[in-house]
């Protein structure tokens, strides 16, 4: 079993915002809020704060484990003396434990899994409509839920899974009002280990990726899919040492030499799962 991660900056951030460690059998990352200041400080002390307790222990009640994570990450704050809305950011983690893959997910973000079998890929997507995540940091306090719900709170959250086979791509999807409490907590998944060879989580970086097309009077830029993104980047040859670092690299320099170009952070931590 190995687990690594990969994290680079968007061709319009002048600071990284995402942050990702990957140990063993857990990954764990965090995108920052890019209207937040110093949130690039937050998304690595909630890694890190995570990263501190998947060492000692797996969790057992995942929102337990997301307070105790917010917390640690808030008494970095503290210590060095930023402003408290630094860690408005998403946080996401793998891990394994006996025969059985969690994954969490707070906020949006992407999780993808390979089967051991086939070619088949399943992306789980999580999205708001309004383009303000729900942040563990809305739950130090009572007043931060609430102006969170006050500014928020009519929109929603999606939650698409999209599976790809044989060439053949197949979604649904299911929506939450972010008033309702379904929106608000963990989205925790249980997988088997036995199906799945390789278990990944990403920041909403994916959905970012743009190509430049240029001619005598104009330029264009063409979105790229993040299913197409997805099925590019998970074509990893090893799963040995930092494969998912080398991998990412290869996959920017071919998408550079054709004019593709991520302009928001990108994250990818990916989990190869043991028998």
């Amino acid at each position: 079993m190995s687990a690594d991660c990969f994290f680079s900056i968007g061709s319009t951030h002048q600071v990284c915002q995402d942050h990702a460690i990957a140990d063993g059998d857990f990954v764990v990352l965090s995108d920052g809020c890019s209207g937040a200041k110093d949130s690039d400080w937050g998304a690595r002390f909630l890694t890190r704060s995570a990263y501190n307790i998947l060492k000692q222990t797996k969790p057992g009640y995942i929102d337990t484990f997301v307070n105790n994570v917010i917390k640690g990450a808030h008494s970095y704050v503290e210590k060095v003396e930023l402003e408290e809305d630094c860690l408005a950011a998403t946080f996401l983690c793998v891990f394994q434990q006996d025969k059985c893959i969690t994954v969490c997910v707070v906020g949006d973000g992407y999780i993808i899994l390979k089967d051991k079998e086939g070619d088949r890929l399943t992306i789980i997507s999580h999205s708001y409509d309004t383009g303000a995540p729900w942040y563990p940091y809305y739950t130090l306090s009572e007043e931060l839920t609430n102006r969170y719900l006050e500014y928020f709170g009519h929109g929603k959250l999606t939650v698409e899974k999209t599976v790809i086979e044989n060439g053949k791509v197949t979604s649904q999807a299911v929506s939450y009002a972010i008033k309702a409490k379904e929106a608000r907590i963990p989205s925790v998944y249980l997988f088997p280990a036995g199906t799945y060879d390789l278990v990944g989580i990403s920041s909403d970086g994916l959905k970012s990726f743009i190509q430049q097309a240029k001619d005598p009077t104009s330029i264009t830029n063409k979105s790229i899919t993040e299913i197409q993104v997805i099925k590019d980047l998970f074509k990893f040859k090893t799963v040995e040492g930092q494969f998912v670092h080398r991998r990412c690299q290869k996959f920017l320099k071919d998408y550079t030499a054709q004019n593709i170009k991520h302009t928001d952070d990108f994250s990818l931590g990916v989990l190869h799962v043991r028998n």
